[in-house]
């Protein structure tokens, strides 16, 4: 009887570790709780400067660009002594930018080139004297902004 009290023992502690050896096959609820939550903690965290980042290379591109465009009137009007005619400027921009429209607007002396963000977002712009303005960022309307265009609060170029 003893022998049959010991097996049975034995099978117990056999099943009992068995038991326990397939329960542990994955991760619990718990673990993966405790990952999701840093995962949300860590992006909620990278995703916004990221975007920033994101962000003010787009503007520095839409700026690029206007200054690019102003050098090229300037061309244009050491060879013809005007910007362009009937209100049309000699330079041409097309409007392929994704993420910016580009128009100016001539009287054949003077010019003014305008950077627009689709979303409406951001607008800057550029005269025949180099004044570089910014119209409008993140959304705000800057009528009295200084003579610069703004990247970020605060810092100009």
């Amino acid at each position: 009887m003893q022998g049959q009290s010991t097996g049975s023992r034995i099978n117990k502690i056999r099943l009992f570790f068995h038991q326990n050896h397939t329960r542990q096959r994955g991760f619990s609820l718990l673990e993966l709780l405790v990952v999701m939550t840093v995962i949300g903690i860590l992006s909620a965290m990278t995703i916004p400067v990221y975007v920033s980042h994101l962000q003010k290379t787009q503007l520095t591109d839409a700026t690029a660009q206007l200054a690019l465009l102003a050098n090229r009137m300037e061309q244009v009007y050491l060879d013809q002594r005007n910007y362009g005619q009937n209100q049309q400027c000699s330079v041409s921009m097309s409007n392929t930018e994704f993420l910016f429209s580009y128009e100016c607007q001539t009287d054949g002396q003077s010019y003014v080139w305008r950077a627009s963000s689709q979303d409406n977002e951001f607008a800057y712009s550029i005269d025949h004297l180099g004044n570089k303005k910014t119209l409008r960022f993140d959304g705000q309307d800057n009528p009295h902004a200084p003579n610069c265009w703004l990247l970020e609060a605060g810092l100009c170029l």
